[in-house]
């Protein structure tokens, strides 16, 4: 795997970590109402870790990708992150985790959160950019 490979591997990663706790943080429908555990913040990130590598639905570049593709596949993975909260919900209730998500439309919101800081890590300037803008 090349390098601008593995940063955009570990960007995602970062980005959804940020929106997975971002969302639990800001939105008002998902919260954790027996106090902040850390298996209730681990296991929604665990499963858009796992399913957002399984199914990559990321532009390659997102910097030089068109503007139509991009909003294609951010609209493809909204609606991929929208199943992952509702999976979110379902496991966090069978393992009686300490979080809570009340409704659709926290969801929908927490997949916008999750999905926009994640294209956002993709889109800040890369190590190995600044590499072979020296060399060049």
């Amino acid at each position: 795997m090349s390098r601008h490979r593995e940063e955009q591997k570990q960007r995602r990663v970062l980005g959804l970590l940020a929106g997975v706790s971002l969302s639990v943080v800001v939105l008002p429908g998902i919260s954790m109402p027996g106090g902040f555990s850390f298996a209730a913040l681990v296991i929604p990130f665990a499963l858009f870790v796992i399913f957002n590598q399984l199914i990559g639905i990321w532009p390659e570049n997102i910097r030089t990708a068109p503007p139509l593709r991009v909003l294609l596949l951010a609209t493809i993975g909204l609606v991929q992150d929208f199943l992952i909260w509702l999976l979110v919900s379902w496991v966090a209730d069978t393992m009686d985790l300490s979080l809570a998500i009340d409704g659709v439309l926290p969801m929908v919101w927490g997949a916008f959160i999750v999905r926009l800081t994640a294209l956002a890590c993709l889109a800040l300037p890369s190590r190995a950019a600044a590499d072979e803008a020296e060399r060049a």
